[in-house]
């Protein structure tokens, strides 16, 4: 049957600058331009006749249309890459596929891949991002990264790290006028707002004994990328988490400007079917993995 697509490079363009909010990230991660990424998507909102994102001064936001459309293109991207993933089995033996948070890969993972491929060159990593719960049984994913209190039947699950919550905010947010000083002064900025962690704020307050700062006010974005984003871009103040902060702090794109830290009950896991967990490339991921989050987590 004859269907009428996009040019898969548009549709990879458009996801990653969906998933990031910039250009420019995207760009970085598809090893383009950014005027290359911009143009595919201009032609790609040509082709459907439609905005799909919102350029405004302070960066990128998905148009309804948009957010519908990166849905689906996620999905299908997902669907295609589990394909793929289970059409290259037959070298399975050098290759570990795993699945995890579209944040975590980007923001964690994939800046320290070159790192495993230095240290382990017989193996290689296949990453499936996705929020989806992992379907172990098809046989097409052999691990996930995913968060929680490990308590999963049937699987060796590996703790990796704990995760902690703080505002986050640029560089001259945090400066002002008005400075941010202490948690009383985020009454007068924007508080950008996880739609996949309702609430969070709400509870931060709660701990850092602020009751006088509307919670509830502020943006909503789908994901961590975007929240992110936004606040590296001015928009506001948003709650990082670690470890998807790590990098933008130490480059200095956000900033920390309270003390004031949250511990969240559960933590990431490294998880696999106990059947197959000593697959030698999946003992090799584990104990790199380990590595790069500073040992077991306690």
């Amino acid at each position: 049957m004859y269907r009428k697509l996009p040019p898969m490079a548009a549709l990879r363009a458009f996801e990653a600058a969906a998933e990031l909010m910039s250009f420019k990230a995207a760009a970085a991660q598809l090893h383009r331009t950014p005027s290359a990424i911009s143009h595919q998507i201009r032609g790609l909102e040509e082709e459907m006749g439609t905005a799909l994102f919102h350029r405004e001064p302070h960066g990128l936001r998905l148009t309804d249309a948009g957010r519908d459309y990166f849905r689906a293109v996620h999905e299908a991207l997902d669907a295609l890459g589990e394909a793929t993933a289970r059409v290259r089995q037959g070298h399975g033996e050098r290759t570990v596929t795993i699945s995890l948070f579209p944040s975590f890969a980007v923001r964690w993972l994939i800046p320290r891949l070159n790192d495993f491929r230095e240290r382990w060159p017989d193996f290689e990593i296949e990453l499936v991002s996705s929020v989806r719960r992992v379907d172990f049984e098809s046989g097409v994913i052999d691990a996930a990264i995913r968060f929680g209190d490990g308590d999963w039947a049937g699987l060796r699950c590996d703790p990796l790290m704990r995760e902690e919550r703080f505002p986050v905010c640029s560089p001259a947010l945090v400066a002002g006028p008005p400075a941010l000083r202490t948690p009383r002064d985020l009454g007068a900025s924007i508080l950008l707002h996880n739609g996949a962690h309702p609430g969070e704020w709400e509870e931060w307050l709660a701990e850092a004994d602020v009751s006088e700062v509307p919670a509830e006010r502020g943006p909503v974005f789908d994901a961590s990328n975007e929240v992110l984003a936004a606040a590296a871009n001015g928009m506001g103040v948003a709650l990082g988490r670690t470890p998807l902060v790590e990098s933008d702090l130490s480059a200095g794109r956000l900033v920390e400007p309270f003390d004031q830290r949250l511990r969240s009950m559960g933590q990431y896991w490294l998880v696999a079917p106990a059947a197959t967990a000593e697959r030698p490339p999946l003992q090799a991921l584990r104990a790199w993995l380990l590595d790069q989050a500073g040992g077991p987590a306690s």
